[in-house]
């Protein structure tokens, strides 16, 4: 270990300082959310009702408490490996995303705010994934702009807001072929 003499620490070259972090991804307001598969994934969850949710999600990591006020989270969820899409087969409500953490967990996700509401967690929890993985290995982002499919089969939807639209990738459960 080098020991600097404290006359020299002037003499020493200066850095820059590093850059200010801002974060972008920033979203919270109460969800309904129902768990679709357990840990461990194929495996359907034995809890299958809807409970209404304060999810907030900040940059990476998404947290869910149980109301606004409450000071700790229910838990605590990382987008990393994640993947979000409209949940076509889900066919009891319209507008529910499909939140898949890797293998792992997969939930229903219905925002209270309809169809504005559903688009802007969905581009907001794409955000959250596309920036979660490493820079050197972050693949390009998912943003999709034009519906593709194979066999008249459909990979996408449209979501309408007055003039706004938005196409959502299709998510299939897990387990389903």
């Amino acid at each position: 270990m080098k020991i600097v003499d404290v006359k020299k620490i002037d003499q020493l070259p200066a850095y820059d300082a590093p850059p200010s972090y801002v974060c972008t991804v920033y979203k919270e307001g109460y969800v309904r959310i129902k768990k679709e598969l357990t840990l461990g994934g194929y495996v359907e969850s034995k809890n299958r009702s809807w409970n209404t949710v304060y999810f907030k999600l900040r940059g990476t990591l998404l947290q869910v408490f149980k109301t606004q006020a409450s000071q700790y989270p229910l838990c605590t969820m990382s987008m990393l490996k994640a993947n979000c899409g409209m949940a076509h087969n889900y066919t009891k409500h319209d507008n529910v995303l499909r939140l898949c953490l890797g293998l792992k967990e997969q939930y229903l996700l219905r925002p209270l705010g309809g169809i504005p509401d559903t688009i802007s967690w969905f581009e907001h929890l794409q955000s959250s994934i596309n920036i979660s993985t490493d820079i050197d290995r972050r693949r390009m982002p998912r943003i999709l702009t034009l519906a593709r499919g194979n066999n008249h089969q459909r990979r996408t939807v449209s979501l309408h807001v007055g003039k706004t639209q938005a196409i959502v990738p299709i998510l299939k459960c897990h387990n389903q072929k």
